[in-house]
C-alpha cells in the first residue's frame, strides 16, 4: 500500500498555568511547571469511504486523513532537582463523526518520563530520557450501527525522545528499537 499526499492538519496551543524556581536542600534549584492545552484537528488529508468497506475486518488506520474535525486537551507537569527531572503528560483526543457517518475512537495518552540533562556547551545541552506510555481508545463506530470494532489499549516502556536545547531551540528525536 502506497499513499502519498498531506494528512490532516491540526493546531495546538499550551498556556503556562505554573513556573516556580525554588531554591531547598543545601542550594539545590528545584523547577516546577505545569501547562494545560487544547487544540483542533481540521480534516485535510484525504479520506476514501471505499477502502474502509474493502477492509471490514481490519483498522481503518491507513488513510492520509480522517474527515473529522477533531479535538485534543492536554497537561503537561514538569518537576526537575537540578539535572534530574520527571515530566508527566496527559492527552484526550475526541474525535468527531465525519461527513461518512465513521468515528474513529476517541484516545486517551499518558506518560511518565524521567530525565537527566547534560550541559555540553555553554548553549548547549542534551537530555536523555526513559519512560511509560499508556494509550487506550475504545473501538471505532462503524457507520450506522451501535457495534464499536477494534480496541487498542497499549503499555510500554522504551527510550522515547532524545531532546536538544541550543539557546531558545528545542529539537526532539525519537529512538526506536
Amino acid at each position: 500500500m502506497n499513499k502519498s499526499g498531506i494528512g490532516d492538519i491540526a493546531i495546538v496551543g499550551y498556556y503556562q498555568l505554573l513556573d516556580t524556581k525554588n531554591v531547598i536542600f543545601h542550594n539545590k534549584l528545584l523547577v516546577q511547571s505545569l501547562w494545560i492545552g487544547g487544540g483542533i484537528k481540521a480534516p485535510t488529508g484525504k479520506y476514501e469511504p471505499a477502502e474502509r468497506k474493502e477492509n471490514e475486518d481490519t483498522p481503518n488506520n491507513f488513510q492520509l486523513g480522517t474527515a473529522s474535525t477533531d479535538f485534543t486537551f492536554n497537561v503537561m507537569y514538569d518537576v526537575r532537582l537540578m539535572d534530574f527531572g520527571v515530566n508527566a503528560n496527559v492527552s484526550y483526543k475526541l474525535n468527531t463523526n465525519n461527513k461518512y457517518d465513521y468515528r474513529y475512537g476517541n484516545k486517551f495518552t499518558a506518560n511518565l518520563l524521567a530525565y537527566y540533562k547534560f550541559r555540553l556547551a555553554d548553549q548547549f545541552t542534551i537530555a536523555p530520557n526513559a519512560g511509560f506510555l499508556l494509550e487506550t481508545a475504545p473501538k471505532t463506530r462503524k457507520p450506522a450501527s451501535t457495534r464499536w470494532m477494534y480496541p487498542a489499549d497499549i503499555l510500554y516502556w522504551r527510550p522515547q525522545v532524545l531532546k536538544l536545547r541550543s539557546g531558545p531551540f528545542l529539537w526532539a528525536r525519537t529512538i526506536n528499537r
